[in-house]
This record gives C-alpha cells, sequence and structure tokens, in this order.
C-alpha cells in the first residue's frame, strides 16, 4: 500500500508545523530550555591575582645598577589576559635610575611580569606597550616598588 506523493507533501507539512508549534496540553506554548549556566566562552573572565610586589622589588633590586638610588614614579598594577583566557597582574611605571657613570638616565618607562623585568630602551617596546596598555587596576605601588629611603 502505497501513498500519493501529494498526500506525502500533506504528511510532512503537517508533521513540520507540528514540530514548530509545539505547545502544552493546555495549549501554552512550549519554550527551549534555558541552561543554568552561560556557556564557557561567555563567563565573566576571573579575577585578576593581587600583583607580587615583593617579586618586583627582588627584579627591580637585581635588575638594576643602584636600586637604592632608583625613582619611581605612576607604578600601578594592570590586569592583562592572555590568549587562553589566564588573567595576570603586571605591574607597570616609570623609573630612573643610575647608570654604571653614576648619573640618572631619565625616566623610563618598565614592567615587572612573572620573572622578568622589562625596561624601555633594552628593545623591549612592544613588550612593554602591550603589558601597559591593559586595564589599570585600582591603587598607587609607586611606594610599595620604591627603595627603604
Amino acid at each position: 500500500m502505497g501513498c500519493s506523493v501529494g498526500e506525502l507533501k500533506s504528511l510532512v507539512v503537517g508533521l513540520v508545523t507540528a514540530l514548530s508549534v509545539a505547545t502544552t496540553a493546555s495549549g501554552e506554548p512550549v519554550s527551549p530550555p534555558i541552561p543554568s549556566q552561560p556557556p564557557k566562552s561567555e563567563k565573566a573572565p576571573a579575577a585578576p591575582p593581587p600583583p607580587n610586589v615583593a617579586k618586583a622589588r627582588t627584579l627591580l633590586d637585581d635588575g638594576l645598577k643602584d636600586y637604592p638610588s632608583a625613582r619611581f614614579r605612576d607604578v600601578h598594577a594592570v590586569a592583562y589576559t592572555w590568549d587562553d583566557g589566564e588573567v595576570t597582574t603586571p605591574i607597570c611605571g616609570e623609573l630612573n635610575a643610575k647608570s654604571a657613570a653614576g648619573g640618572y638616565t631619565g625616566w623610563k618607562r618598565f614592567v615587572v611580569s612573572g620573572n622578568y623585568l622589562l625596561v624601555e630602551g633594552g628593545g623591549f617596546e612592544k613588550s612593554i606597550n602591550n603589558y601597559c596598555s591593559a586595564p589599570a587596576l585600582p591603587g598607587d605601588l609607586t611606594k610599595d616598588v620604591s627603595p627603604a629611603q
């Protein structure tokens, strides 16, 4: 026993209509389920960890010729997000340190990230720009990284 083409079309149209307008027994339209959590790609970014000021002081002390005489300004942490979504808190600012000859070199931008101290003029300008263009976190860290006077 077979169906005519016209009967088959009517059957398919009726089935599609029934599926696209699903209702409850009382006639209310059925909404698709709402997920309890947003998909991973839409989750709020993780809160950045606190900046590691002690590590920054150590790297500055190790990296500068005369850390005790160094001057700092506009020092702050930033919330830097890596491509994999990890958020870190590098410390950016400006420093004026003495050279081996004993004179101040002038104000230069710097960043401390992880185990690295990057100072402007050392070929790290692109990295310093990338880190320090990230959103600044509240708080001035100038006194925190400055040597004890």
